[in-house]
């Protein structure tokens, strides 16, 4: 998985980044988050097959991964901590914290590398957890 951190990222400046990702016959399935500073957007692609290392480096530096985070993962012998997105950030004032998460915006997917993309906004996602017992809401979901 490629995991993508685009700060200060205006929506379609965003919107035409997922329009070149999709252009790319590795990428099976395409989730873009709003960052939980709310500063820019978090992408998570899938990929049809395993990609290498160099190689998801290169995909990150051409898709503007936050160049900070891609070098520090680029220096890091440990595969545990690279390609980390953080999905909720604490801000503390006043000796209140508060913690803000990341909010799914939508997910593209498509079966094959000849499929057409489907898109699955917030909305369209919410029945695929509910069951005939449970009535789910926007504020649950």
């Amino acid at each position: 998985m490629i995991k993508l951190d685009w700060d200060n990222f205006s929506n379609k400046k965003m919107l035409d980044k997922v329009e070149e990702i999709k252009k790319y016959g590795f990428a099976k399935q395409i989730t873009v988050y709003a960052s939980p500073s709310l500063s820019g957007f978090h992408c998570e692609i899938l990929s049809f097959w395993k990609l290498k290392d160099k190689v998801i480096f290169q995909y990150r530096y051409d898709f503007e991964d936050d160049l900070n985070r891609l070098c520090l993962d680029m220096l890091s012998d440990d595969k545990e901590v690279r390609n980390v997105l953080f999905n909720y950030k604490i801000k503390s004032k006043c000796g209140v914290s508060m913690r803000f998460e990341r909010e799914k915006l939508f997910t593209l997917e498509r079966l094959d590398t000849n499929s057409e993309w489907k898109k699955k906004t917030r909305q369209e996602l919410i029945p695929l957890y509910a069951n005939s017992n449970t009535l789910i809401t926007n504020s649950s979901y």
